[in-house]
């Protein structure tokens, strides 16, 4: 199998020995945050009561917070402080005119990759340097990764934070961003010794492939860094496991698959379409859609695909959504945004990561059909 960036099956058959190594790793990551932040995080869940927050949640989820935001500051943030405000601010009109009106999207997304190229996306090796650990420089990071419209799920999620830090003095604020900074490095470094093995082809691609998406829309995106792709990994099994009980506890269970799984082009297959999601009509058996169609009667589930995570939302309207859990099948760069927007819908979520990226529309010129472990998808759905 040809990898372009990630391969969850590192020359096996499958990828079991992944999920073991994720596992296992996923519980030294734990540990290590518990250590440092066991008392802070107390703290920050006795603000959000204050707050008048009901929405409470784990000390994983908590601790996946904390190290998203270390992660994304040291990738992200000296980009931020070479970015002007005022191109943030057009590039978050833009966005905002993409969500709203979607007729318009194919011309904004034109305009978008001109703007993200020129003014956010330098070159891969301009502005390694990152922020110093102040409050003033947070804002400005999560406007930034708003605006560039490919983790507004993520920006806002960490706004609960921002406000807890901004509700600190000074000085204890800037000491806890200086640890979450730290940790984010540190996680970049350890997280390349655990699970390094399985993104093996992301500086390849981004040296050699990444500059084709230059003036595209995308090119955020398919820029993201090797230790992105280690914190979605890591995120996968830590929401696993927090949304599991609620997850079997709901009686409408969905499959949503990316139409990248398709083994036929789209000009091929028999699917029909409902709104904006799809109906496997099985016209191949040698498709994994199809298999994973064939279990819904024994695994008590509906499945469906959708072109892309933006349309997870876009539940036909024939579904109860009150009793609604949704089982998503995901790249790897998309699991987190896609758990949290979830979440935020009050929709609880498990998740299989697809074993390799492969979509003709960021990965690959004609598209690779992709696939994932059947077992662990059955695992979760019994």
């Amino acid at each position: 199998m040809y990898t372009i960036t990630y391969n969850l099956r590192d020359l096996q058959p499958n990828s079991a020995i992944f999920y073991s190594d994720l596992k296992a790793y996923s519980e030294v990551v734990y540990h290590q945050m518990d250590e440092l932040f066991y008392d802070e995080v107390i703290a920050f869940f006795h603000f959000q009561l204050h707050e008048g927050t009901t929405e409470l949640y784990s000390y994983s989820e908590a601790y996946l917070e904390i190290l998203t935001l270390g992660v994304l500051w040291t990738v992200y943030s000296g980009d931020t402080m070479a970015t002007k405000d005022s191109a943030t601010e057009l590039l978050q009109m833009l966005a905002d005119i993409r969500e709203i009106n979607k007729p318009l999207k194919p011309l904004v997304d034109v305009v978008r990759g001109i703007c993200l190229t020129s003014m956010m996306s330098p070159d891969l090796y301009d502005h390694l340097g990152f922020a110093p650990p102040k409050r003033f420089y947070l804002k400005a990071l999560l406007d930034w990764l708003e605006a560039t419209g490919e983790f507004k799920v993520e920006a806002n999620h960490l706004k609960s934070w921002e406000k807890y830090l901004n509700a600190l003095s000074e000085e204890k604020a800037n000491a806890l961003l200086e640890m979450i900074i730290k940790t984010g490095l540190w996680f970049e470094q350890d997280s390349l010794e655990n699970l390094g093995a399985y993104t093996q082809g992301v500086e390849r691609y981004l040296n050699e492939l990444r500059p084709k998406h230059y003036w595209k829309e995308d090119v955020i995106f398919c820029g993201r860094r090797r230790v992105e792709y280690h914190l979605n990994m890591i995120a996968a099994q830590c929401l696993n496991l927090s949304y599991q009980k609620a997850f079997r506890e709901k009686t409408e269970r969905l499959v949503l698959m990316p139409t990248c799984m398709k083994l036929l082009s789209s000009a091929e297959c028999k699917a029909q379409s409902i709104g904006d999601w799809q109906v496997c009509l099985q016209c191949h058996e040698g498709c994994q859609v199809a298999e994973i169609s064939r279990l819904q009667e024994l695994y008590n589930f509906k499945s469906y695909m959708v072109p892309h995570s933006s349309d997870l939302l876009a539940v036909p309207a024939e579904l109860e959504k009150e009793q609604l859990a949704i089982l998503g099948i995901s790249c790897t760069l998309n699991l987190l945004s896609g758990g949290w927007m979830l979440s935020k819908a009050g929709i609880p979520a498990q998740c299989v990561l697809l074993d390799y990226c492969g979509c003709k529309g960021h990965w690959h010129h004609e598209g690779i059909p992709t696939s994932l472990n059947i077992e662990m998808l059955k695992e979760l759905l019994r």
